[in-house]
């Protein structure tokens, strides 16, 4: 499990996780207070906005305060009630501010979180004699991997020219947008792409990037059409995700 925290709760909350990483979190929840806290404010969140689970937090929060679930410490307790109060004082503040939907809350960003996989390049770097652009690619990747996005899209956006790595490098600044959470400026990267062998995964790419976007109806164009397409690595991806945005 390599999200950030809220990312990681939130696939928890909608049963996204594989059942050996849901196992690990149960764990780590019961042996942290705080995080079981965190874990109670942001299904709080956002069950405000998914009816759907609404029922099954209702019926969970009764036991625990009937005390039907095994004994916790009074101070988890505590944390679990003054969480569950901050997270209906700040759902009444937002609903009544109008600005839940637009500015808070993406109800895709655990889809994202789920399809959304590494950069992998796909070329060959066996070069005898490196050339300054073979370097920079090499070191492009590098970063990427070491996570310095800043540093790794430095040198992807010099590498936009390149006869060889213009369109790698423009796919791999799309990805590392998205990735900062900069959903129009990676779809623009995305654009781009010309290649037939990497066009496939810029519109894959750029599908999640609409999704982060919180624009569902371009992003359904998008895997409507991979889903169709057999010739293409992201058709069952792109069904199973159409499925999850109905």
């Amino acid at each position: 499990m390599e999200h950030a925290p809220y990312e990681t709760i939130e696939l928890y909350i909608r049963n996204l996780m594989t059942p050996a990483d849901r196992k690990a979190f149960e764990t780590q929840v019961a042996a942290d207070p705080d995080l079981a806290g965190e874990v109670a404010f942001y299904e709080a969140l956002l069950l405000h906005r998914d009816k759907s689970l609404a029922a099954e937090w209702k019926a969970k929060g009764e036991k625990m305060l009937a005390g039907d679930t095994p004994p916790l410490k009074a101070a988890t307790v505590n944390r679990f009630r003054i969480q569950w109060a901050a997270a209906a004082s700040l759902i009444l503040m937002l609903t009544a501010t109008g600005i839940w939907y637009t500015q808070f809350y993406n109800p895709y960003g655990s889809v994202v979180t789920q399809y959304m996989e590494p950069y992998r390049y796909s070329g060959d770097l066996g070069v005898q004699i490196p050339g300054t652009e073979d370097r920079d690619w090499q070191r492009a990747l590098a970063l990427y991997r070491e996570r310095s996005y800043e540093q790794a899209a430095i040198l992807a956006n010099g590498l936009e020219n390149s006869r060889q790595y213009a369109d790698d490098a423009r796919l791999l600044g799309g990805v590392i947008l998205i990735e900062q959470k900069h959903p129009e400026k990676a779809l623009q990267k995305l654009r781009d792409v010309r290649s037939p062998v990497l066009r496939q995964k810029a519109q894959f790419y750029s599908a999640l990037a609409f999704l982060q976007d919180k624009k569902p109806e371009k992003a359904r164009a998008i895997l409507t059409e991979i889903a169709k397409d057999g010739s293409s690595h992201y058709q069952d991806e792109a069904r199973e995700i159409l499925q999850k945005i109905e």
